[in-house]
């Protein structure tokens, strides 16, 4: 199974939603695809959508999934990392009208810094990092080790304001 997490933002995501259903259609995906997709209804036909689930439900299709793709929010990329899994993150970008910003490109900048994450910048490079997310599906981070991934994240966040 493939896990698609989008968060809870008030923008669409179609450049990754309508990624994943071409690449079934085409036959490169075969595996079930579940995406949590915010308050968005989506014309695809090879997607389980749901607008919101249980952080409980979140961790049971972390768990489960043998591929993760997520936006580049940090709580959906905590959430893969703590579970030893590495995210596929494919950032939101302000040129798409995806955000308001390109905040989500530094984020993924930052987690692929630390080598927790295979990053997407460009669609077309989706499958590729899937398939380098089968190879390696794992990651290692220890969360309380006195130098943690959120300290990285708030000194970021603080030297741009």
């Amino acid at each position: 199974m493939i896990f698609v997490t989008l968060g809870t933002q008030k923008f669409r995501f179609d450049r990754l939603i309508n990624t994943l259903d071409n690449l079934v259609d085409n036959g490169i995906l075969k595996e079930n695809i579940v995406a949590q997709v915010g308050e968005f209804n989506y014309n695809v036909k090879n997607i389980k959508l749901h607008s919101y689930i249980t952080p409980e439900e979140m961790n049971r299709y972390i768990l489960e999934s043998k591929v993760i793709i997520t936006h580049g929010g940090t709580g959906s990329i905590i959430s893969s990392v703590k579970n030893s899994k590495k995210p596929i993150v494919v950032p939101r970008q302000k040129k798409f009208k995806e955000h308001v910003d390109d905040h989500q490109i530094e984020i993924a900048n930052l987690f692929e810094e630390k080598m927790l994450i295979e990053p997407v910048y460009n669609i077309d490079d989706l499958t590729t990092a899937i398939q380098r997310v089968r190879e390696n599906p794992n990651v290692s981070y220890e969360f309380d080790n006195g130098v943690n991934i959120s300290e990285d994240i708030n000194k970021y966040i603080s030297s741009i304001f």
